[in-house]
């Protein structure tokens, strides 16, 4: 099997995210609080699980300034979606940790996203699926 053309790849994921993006925003009625815009999703989801994230991970991650990411985390632990803590290794700096309600609501989003996932499988069809799939996994290990 010959390579994929990583521009139409790039584009592709590219393209999926805004979709998985957009039937968020269009499921915030029913699942998703309407006070949650998509910079917010977007920080929650690339917030570590395990120790929590430095104001910086984020940024970099999401590829925007630490001061645009600094907004939407003040505003989230506002909301209570979002937790600061002391971080163990640097006593200056502070970690953004993940609270209760906000693992509750990446649970929604995970379950949204394979909603996503099998309607696309129904749209290309299985055997489609299967190779979309090989090729991502392939490209995420280059």
């Amino acid at each position: 099997m010959s390579k994929p053309d990583p521009i139409s790849i790039f584009t592709y994921f590219h393209t999926h995210s805004e979709v998985y993006l957009q039937y968020l925003e269009n499921n915030k009625n029913e699942k998703i609080p309407q006070d949650l815009q998509r910079p917010h999703l977007l920080i929650l989801l690339v917030v570590d699980r395990e120790f929590g994230s430095n104001q910086k991970q984020i940024a970099d991650k999401l590829f925007i300034t630490k001061q645009s990411v600094g907004v939407s985390i003040a505003y989230l632990i506002k909301k209570k979606y979002l937790i600061k803590t002391k971080d163990p290794v640097d006593s200056r700096a502070y970690l953004i940790q993940l609270s209760d309600k906000a693992w509750k609501l990446i649970e929604t989003i995970k379950n949204l996203f394979k909603e996503q996932n099998e309607v696309l499988k129904n749209k290309i069809g299985n055997k489609n699926y299967k190779r979309l799939i090989q090729i991502i996994k392939d490209n995420s290990e280059n």
